[in-house]
């Protein structure tokens, strides 16, 4: 999708301002692109649950990730973290800034 796109999906979802920059300035799998690929993004995923922390869109709490690993992580952080493990430290620094331990 284009930035043009990607801000008018966001907007009849009514996401936030933050969430929607992200993604924009974001467009491709953050994993993927780790393992030297270039694959479209779906919408970010939050590291630490919206539930978890009030919805926290800021951007240390998003990576946009494509479909297939964002139902990865959705199914197992760990599995996910084992497959990308460049990623670890960027999840784990999410989980100990809202919940103060480390996994």
């Amino acid at each position: 999708m284009t930035g043009d796109e990607i801000r008018a999906y966001c907007k009849r979802r009514r996401y936030s301002a933050q969430y929607t920059d992200y993604w924009v300035a974001h467009p491709w799998c953050e994993a993927y692109r780790t393992a030297g690929y270039v694959v479209a993004a779906g919408a970010p995923h939050h590291i630490v649950t919206r539930g978890a922390h009030g919805d926290c869109d800021e951007p240390w709490n998003l990576i946009s990730l494509a479909p297939a690993n964002h139902r990865s992580v959705h199914q197992s952080e760990a599995r996910f973290l084992e497959t990308f493990p460049t990623l670890r430290s960027r999840f784990e620094r999410a989980h100990r800034d809202i919940w103060g331990w480390q996994r």
